[in-house]
This record gives structure tokens, C-alpha cells and sequence, in this order.
């Protein structure tokens, strides 16, 4: 002889929480796959309007008047170790790949837009945060912050 016995129906309670928490994990994917796909199209415009940082998540215009010129350098992070990332506070943290804000070792806030490469720009502002970009020739972007910034 083999009886079945059925448990108690769930309330509306544990419906409700089963389907919060589908809801939220959708949304997560949703942000995730957007980050993901805009993380390959990522770049930073200069214009007399300022510099467009345009990153998933933690894109901006930040006006030239806001960053400090004569403080930005090209940093090779395996040298100028106080310029790492020292702790996340908001944003994606992957092997290889740094997006959002975080504490440097000099003890900065600062945006990350990184991927693999160790040699980035680090662009200092009067906003009280700096910024750290990995960009293909960071030498020319400073140059051209620079005549930029003289021109205004």
C-alpha cells in the first residue's frame, strides 16, 4: 500500500517573495547583458563642452573647467602603485576589467573605466574624485586635453 499526502497550499506571502526574487534576477541579467555589450564600445570625447566619458553605467560629461590639467599623467600601474584600485565601493570588478568607483591607494575616490592594460591616464578633478582610463594612446589624449584646455 503506497498513500500520498500533499503539503499545505503556500500563502500569497511566499508567491509573492518566489516572484520578487524572478523579478530582481531578470532585472540583474538585464544590467549585466547591457554592461556587457557596451563595455565593447566604450570611449571618452573631447570637445570644448568638456570630456565624455562614455562607459556602461558610469557614463558623463565632466566640463574641462572641472579637471585639473596640469595634474594629469599617463600612469603605468606596475610602477605607480598608489594608483590602484584598493577597494570597490560600486561597480563591476573582473579579471582584467574595472568599471565604477572605487578607492585608490592614495586614498582617492575615483572612476574606473580599466580593462587589461596596466598603462592608464589618471585624470585628477575639482569635484573631489579622480578618474583612471585605460585608452589606446594615452599619451595623445593628454595632448589633446591639453591644447584643448588652452584653447578655453
Amino acid at each position: 500500500m503506497h498513500n500520498t499526502f500533499e503539503f499545505t497550499p503556500t500563502d500569497s506571502l511566499t508567491h509573492f517573495f518566489f516572484i520578487l526574487i524572478l523579478f530582481l534576477f531578470l532585472g540583474l541579467l538585464v544590467v549585466f547583458s547591457v554592461t556587457y555589450m557596451k563595455s565593447t564600445r566604450q570611449s571618452v570625447a573631447l570637445s570644448s563642452q568638456g570630456l565624455s566619458l562614455k562607459v556602461p553605467l558610469y557614463g558623463r560629461v565632466i566640463p574641462l573647467s572641472d579637471i585639473l590639467v596640469s595634474e594629469a599623467l599617463v600612469v603605468d600601474l606596475n610602477v605607480d602603485q598608489q594608483y590602484r584600485a584598493k577597494w570597490r565601493t560600486v561597480g563591476v570588478g573582473l579579471p582584467g576589467y574595472k568599471l565604477g568607483w572605487y578607492k585608490i591607494k592614495t586614498g582617492e575616490r575615483a572612476l574606473l573605466a580599466i580593462n587589461h592594460s596596466d598603462i592608464v591616464v589618471y585624470l585628477p578633478t575639482k569635484k573631489g574624485y579622480s578618474l583612471l582610463l585605460s585608452l589606446q594612446d594615452p599619451k595623445e589624449f593628454l595632448s589633446s586635453l591639453g591644447k584643448l584646455a588652452a584653447e578655453n
